[in-house]
């Protein structure tokens, strides 16, 4: 009940913009990881964008105070909601929130070798230009596999 009323009060404390802002995400992740549920793969990664063999990396974050604020929010409120947001949750949320802003942003996913319980692993993570703003702690631990722009 503590962190609940740190919460609410830190949000009554944002600027209108954030708390919208903030809405959409708590929303977005709510319906993504719905859609997660109900949807096969290959359904839902059309909300991710066209498959892509190739990735511009050299291109700048054109907004990047707008691309962290939402990577910062997306991550803290996946801590909080009661249900799993992961990181193809987080990752497609934060590109579904990159092309409301015609910010153009990458979603990767990758595998690498688990141990004897775990055969193989997988990570997605998003980018904006060459800085990955999403699962970005891991991703270089992983192979990526295919990309969606």
């Amino acid at each position: 009940m503590k962190h609940t009323k740190l919460y609410l009060s830190s949000f009554l404390r944002k600027p209108l913009r954030e708390k919208w802002l903030l809405i959409r995400i708590l929303f977005l992740l709510f319906s993504v990881r719905f859609l997660l549920l109900i949807l096969p793969f290959k359904h839902f990664s059309k909300l991710l964008g066209n498959p892509s063999e190739d990735h511009q990396r050299d291109s700048p974050n054109p907004d990047p105070q707008y691309t962290h604020l939402v990577a910062r929010f997306i991550s803290n409120c996946s801590r909080l909601v009661p249900w799993d947001s992961k990181c193809l949750a987080q990752a497609a949320v934060g590109k579904i929130m990159m092309r409301k802003k015609n910010i153009p942003a990458t979603v990767y996913f990758g595998v690498k070798k688990g141990d004897e319980t775990e055969k193989i692993k997988a990570h997605a993570w998003l980018c904006v230009g060459s800085e990955i703003i999403l699962g970005g702690d891991v991703a270089d631990q992983y192979t990526p596999i295919s990309m969606f722009t």
